[in-house]
């Protein structure tokens, strides 16, 4: 069973965004189904390094973004990358060594936290600045 299921209303308006979000949703699940099935920790790092590949990419994408806008609040956001990448990379040690029960509780515990607060909550807060800039992601 999914951790997360990807619904309509967790949608921003911006389709190259919404598609990285939902990539986002399934690793999270893959990781989640990795730990929970008893997976080899080979398997589970391989999972997590994926994941983790992909929100550096979509961190960088919206970035980039920022920059060819007027979005006010890019620095308060990538500060906001910035601790999330910290916080991912003190929870790969815990992957590392193999603790899968406390990695996975941690690292479901963190993604949940992190995909709904901060795609919900601070990513909501550029869509004004991008929605209308269509030529921005072709």
């Amino acid at each position: 069973m999914p951790l997360i299921h990807w619904k309509s209303d967790m949608k921003l308006g911006i389709p190259i965004i919404d598609e990285e979000h939902e990539r986002l949703v399934l690793l999270i699940n893959r990781l989640y189904g990795a730990a929970q099935d008893g997976d080899k920790p080979s398997v589970v790092q391989s999972v997590f390094d994926e994941m983790k590949g992909y929100a550096d990419c979509h961190f960088e994408h919206e970035v980039k973004l920022f920059s060819l806008t007027d979005y006010p609040d890019k620095l308060a956001h990538i500060r906001e990358h910035a601790e999330l990448s910290e916080r991912i990379v003190a929870l790969e040690s815990v992957v590392r060594q193999n603790d899968m029960e406390k990695a996975g509780s941690e690292l479901m515990h963190f993604l949940l936290d992190w995909l709904i607060k901060h795609t919900q909550d601070s990513d909501a807060k550029y869509v004004p600045y991008l929605i209308n800039k269509p030529h921005l992601f072709e």
